[in-house]
């Protein structure tokens, strides 16, 4: 079994992994939020960061709109993966690329 586990982090996410500069867009123009040096540099997982980005920016935070967020942040994740992870992750990534591609052959 192989853990997704992002570069410099105890806890984390698949969204830890990605690129801010993907979903920064959706916040600011679907959300009215604009990431904070503080998002970037905290190292709590991503729902929790992202959180605290609603909270502080006075919007609503609730599990719908996590949920929503995240199936956003996924479909641009889709539709550009290669602009979608954080260079510091790419190998990471690659890494389970190639155990994916092992256990397919076994």
């Amino acid at each position: 079994m192989t853990f997704l586990r992002a570069v410099g982090m105890r806890n984390s996410e698949f969204e830890d992994i990605l690129n801010s500069e993907l979903y920064s867009d959706l916040l600011q123009n679907g959300y009215g939020i604009s990431l904070t040096g503080k998002f970037r540099r905290a190292r709590t997982k991503w729902s929790d960061r992202i959180e605290g980005e609603f909270v502080d920016a006075g919007k609503q935070w609730t599990d719908e709109t996590k949920r929503k967020l995240k199936a956003e942040v996924a479909a641009l994740v889709a539709s550009t993966p290669s602009e979608a992870v954080a260079n510091q992750n790419v190998q990471l990534i690659d890494k389970i690329r190639s155990d994916i591609e092992l256990r397919l052959r076994n």
